[in-house]
């Protein structure tokens, strides 16, 4: 933690309360029950979950959604 030499370590309440957020972990899973709200510059959607607002980048979705496909249906093997 950042602060005046010499100064308490603790934080401020709302310091704590953003460590918190930020040790947040959001789960693949969520995906499903997230709420479209709507799509901005032709690549984007905005999306909720809960009380949270999420731009998601529909390129990079769409670019691990087909990776992870992959990664389940292809079998690599050695050649002779």
């Amino acid at each position: 933690q950042f602060g005046v030499k010499g100064a308490s370590q603790k934080g401020t309440g709302a310091e704590v309360a953003a460590e918190n957020e930020l040790e947040r972990v959001f789960d693949k899973s969520h995906f499903k029950s997230m709420k479209v709200c709507g799509q901005f510059n032709l690549g984007f959607v905005l999306a909720v979950h809960g009380h949270d607002l999420f731009i998601v980048d529909q390129h990079a979705s769409d670019e691990k959604y087909n990776f992870e496909r992959l990664q389940r249906s292809t079998q690599l093997s050695r050649q002779p």
